[in-house]
């Protein structure tokens, strides 16, 4: 997958699991438009490369964080 195109994912987190049973969010970096036309969200985690939300372990959902 290529990703080709970011825009801005203000107020939009990435919802995880974790392993006391209770659930942990991470601000989402950007939106991300692969090249099948698909849409992503990334997180960078503790300082790290931003990845695709859905490759990192436990992820659930995106939810919509207005200000």
């Amino acid at each position: 997958m290529k990703i080709i195109q970011i825009i801005p994912a203000d107020g939009w987190n990435a919802v995880f699991s974790s392993a006391t049973e209770s659930k942990t969010s991470e601000r989402l970096v950007c939106w991300a438009l692969s090249d099948t036309g698909t849409v992503h969200g990334m997180v960078a985690i503790k300082g790290t490369s931003p990845e695709l939300a859905e490759n990192v372990d436990n992820f659930l959902e995106y939810h919509f964080l207005p200000k």
